[in-house]
């Protein structure tokens, strides 16, 4: 049996709201390449901000994450880097970002609603249901964010830096994650996650850096225990890396809906986080006086938008 971990991310290039990592961990009895077999479908292809696309990666979601999630804030809990943002946040992630008053489901409100599309979208992923394990995802809201790429020198690092963080995390032979940017070599940030995680008989080796695909070898006192590939458009490639996808959007959907409802309680359409700055400006102003009236303490700009 071979054990994958296909990683992406959502929300790397918004002003507003979290970066969200997640990774996807599959079980399969050989190693074919699935995107020969199946039109593989990601968050992209799925999800337009259609009424209908927010009950479709809902489906999604809620069908594969068998937890008992009844609010936002029950999600942002599962987060690997959860106990970080509770350091820094000034009032409480459950406060505004990922409140405990927005209750899940959000857009499908009858048990059977639509079943069958259901099963028609979890088909077009080129998944099995039993080879799927688990998911598992890191939350970054844009205080956090801002930290990270002071330390790693960009937006593009810290991403990469997460998505290591998160395959450490699991116990996958095989890693899979998407590329961003234009980046060769993550050499750096795989090493500076290996020591983030404090093991000293981890050390990593180079095997091929490109364009399209670049491949690193863990080892354990010189035995291979874990391989991360870096791959151009691997959502379009590998169905671990496209669900992952789909699930990441899903959770960063329901925290800018969360974020949405503190300044607009009757809306079911979250904010997108892309647009002019402006706007983000003046949506900011909002949340922060808000928040001053509610919990009488003032929300930095940082936390609401990005610097960079």
């Amino acid at each position: 049996m071979i054990k994958k971990l296909g990683i992406d991310e959502n929300g790397l290039g918004p002003i507003m709201g979290p970066l969200i990592i997640t990774g996807v961990e599959t079980e399969t009895k050989n190693n074919q390449n699935k995107s020969t077999q199946y039109n593989i479908k990601d968050s992209k292809e799925i999800f337009k901000r259609k009424q209908e696309d927010f009950k479709t990666i809902e489906k999604i979601f809620l069908r594969y994450f068998k937890m008992d999630f009844k609010t936002v804030q029950d999600v942002f809990s599962k987060s690997i880097l959860k106990d970080e943002i509770e350091r820094i946040c000034p009032i409480g992630p459950d406060k505004i970002c990922f409140s405990d008053k927005v209750t899940l489901p959000v857009w499908i409100k009858e048990e059977n609603e639509n079943s069958s599309q259901k099963e028609i979208d979890l088909a077009q992923l080129g998944l099995c249901p039993d080879e799927i394990k688990r998911a598992l995802f890191i939350i970054v809201c844009p205080n956090l964010l801002s930290k990270y790429i002071e330390k790693l020198g960009s937006k593009f690092s810290a991403n990469s830096f997460f998505m290591v963080r998160l395959g450490l995390k699991s116990s996958a032979e095989e890693v899979i994650c998407g590329k961003s940017g234009y980046k060769k070599s993550y050499e750096r940030e795989i090493s500076l996650a290996i020591r983030d995680e404090g093991d000293k008989l981890l050390n990593l080796k180079i095997v091929r850096e490109s364009e399209e695909e670049s491949v690193y070898e863990i080892l354990n006192n010189d035995e291979t225990i874990k391989m991360f590939h870096f791959v151009k458009d691997a959502d379009r490639k590998f169905p671990e890396v496209a669900l992952a996808s789909i699930i990441g959007k899903y959770i960063r959907e329901i925290s800018m809906l969360s974020i949405t409802k503190f300044i607009e309680p009757s809306s079911q359409k979250p904010i997108s986080g892309y647009g002019r700055k402006n706007t983000f400006e003046e949506i900011s102003s909002k949340i922060i006086e808000k928040s001053k009236e509610e919990f009488s303490k003032e929300i930095p700009k940082i936390c609401i938008i990005r610097e960079r």
